[in-house]
């Protein structure tokens, strides 16, 4: 083991065994402490990513191999049934060979996944939790998670007040999801650089329905993005902002989510899923600075089998006219979680990470049917499913985009936002085997074609290069 990493190492189990030592979960009335761990080794095949060999951008060739390896530990301390602490330190996924693992001196690898404390208000059936956790928006449960914050971590503080006892809950909680600079900022002008939301949603759940409508509230700095976020930029602003480098006028602007998400479960075990969401961001900006839109989705599924489930699903979402000068027309998002049938089309319930097209669903419709949870040998499931997704954004648009920003995978990305005339057929074939109680032995597969890549918006070079993209991840998964 290299250098770097034996101190950190050390710190880790010395703070184990004391806590261990400290605070044993046998003695009574004292503070008790669980521990558990996620662990997971996989080897990553996949082609063709973007459709090309090279990445988003172009400019460099894909590594088509890797091996990926990640591993969690969590701490739970327990005061009692009112009050507790989750700590959960990460070494990332990260391949084999770089960053966390070369041969010698690797880089420092550790990182807080959670760190939150939760604790029940006295008296009264109240929870809040406040801290670094795990974070979904509200969504129907056959797509994943939510598609405009699902899937992730954030630092928030959570209520959760149940009104009517297992029937109707009031939710709220605020996040700061971005502040590019804590504390001070780089000049002596302050600089708009946080991303704040305030979400308050009402569930309602009975024997058959589960309702949930809910809104968001929120200011964004356009001053909140560098780099490493850029990804999040492109989600949130418009095409038109990069007209020119003026940015937002008069401080952060105004940002705005309102839907509601649902599930009917029927006596003839047919469920019924759906989501109706609405979207804005840059309100009170000029036009050019405004990206509105919205999204439905729907999933049929039935359960009366036990050897598997079908599933179909389907989405739409307007897409961009060909005006940069009035706004965007696509759905705003923040960080996604969704997506249908464990498609690798998107970053939603695969079992292995690195393994995604990254298809943005927005801007475009498209189907997905499913055959889930297939098994007919114990111990051994199968998830098979065909995706098609087509686009719904001008031509125009998307050109004129692609320039604006310097080419492709800048704001836009040739294979992942879709223009007119553009569509992506995928089939995915998953295979999970248990080989313990705690460990699974998983197989995930997937291929994928581009048809109609439009070489005035792309550029001849990148579509002169298109190709079937072909996934194969395989490895092993253990928990405790």
């Amino acid at each position: 083991m290299g250098e770097a990493n034996k101190p950190i190492l050390g710190k880790v189990v010395f703070l184990f065994f004391l806590f261990t030592a400290v605070f044993p979960v046998t003695r009574a009335g004292a503070l008790e402490l669980s521990a558990g761990a996620y662990g997971r080794v996989y080897g990553n095949y996949f082609t063709n990513q973007v459709f090309t060999g090279l990445d988003p951008t172009g400019t460099a060739a894909e590594d088509k191999f890797l091996i990926y390896q990640r591993f969690d530990l969590r701490f739970d301390f327990t005061a009692s049934e009112n009050l507790k602490f989750r700590y959960v330190m990460r070494v990332n996924d990260t391949p084999w060979g770089g960053e966390n693992y070369t041969v010698d001196n690797p880089a420092v690898c550790l990182e807080t996944y959670n760190a939150y404390l939760q604790f029940t208000w006295p008296g009264t059936d109240i929870q809040i939790t406040a801290g670094y956790q795990d974070t979904d928006w509200p969504w129907s449960s056959i797509f994943g998670s939510s598609l405009v914050l699902g899937g992730t971590q954030t630092a928030s503080a959570v209520i959760d007040a149940p009104l009517i006892e297992d029937t109707l809950t009031l939710q709220a909680a605020f996040a700061r999801q971005l502040d590019l600079n804590p504390k001070y900022d780089d000049t002596t002008t302050q600089v708009p650089d946080e991303f704040d939301t305030l979400i308050v949603a009402l569930p309602y759940t009975s024997d058959t329905l589960s309702v949930t409508p809910w809104v968001v509230g929120g200011m964004l700095g356009d001053g909140a993005f560098d780099d490493e976020v850029d990804y999040i930029r492109n989600q949130l602003l418009s095409a038109g902002y990069f007209l020119s480098d003026t940015g937002y006028h008069n401080g952060p602007a105004p940002v705005a989510w309102a839907g509601v998400a649902g599930e009917y479960k029927h006596p003839s075990k047919v469920n019924v899923y759906f989501d109706a969401v609405f979207g804005q961001t840059g309100m009170y900006q000029a036009s050019r600075l405004q990206r509105r839109g919205w999204f439905l989705d729907a999933g049929l599924e039935y359960t009366g089998w036990e050897v598997l489930k079908p599933q179909l699903t389907g989405w739409y979402s307007p897409g961009e006219d060909s005006d940069l000068g009035n706004g965007s027309e696509r759905f705003p998002y923040i960080v996604l979680g969704w997506g249908p049938g464990n498609s690798f089309l998107y970053n939603t319930t695969q079992t292995f990470d690195n393994g995604y097209i990254n298809a943005q669903p927005a801007g475009s419709w498209g189907v997905c049917a499913s055959l889930a949870e297939v098994s007919f040998l114990p111990k051994l499931t199968h998830t098979l499913s065909y995706t098609m997704q087509s686009g719904l954004n001008s031509s125009r648009a998307m050109r004129e985009a692609v320039l604006l920003t310097g080419g492709s995978g800048n704001y836009v990305t040739m294979g992942n936002d879709l223009a007119y005339g553009e569509v992506i057929n995928a089939i995915n074939f998953d295979s999970y085997y248990e080989v313990f109680d705690n460990l699974t032995l998983a197989v995930e597969t997937g291929w994928a074609n581009l048809s109609g890549a439009q070489s005035s918006v792309w550029g001849s070079r990148l579509t002169h290069k298109v190709n079937d993209a072909v996934k194969v991840a395989f490895g092993l998964t253990w928990q405790y």
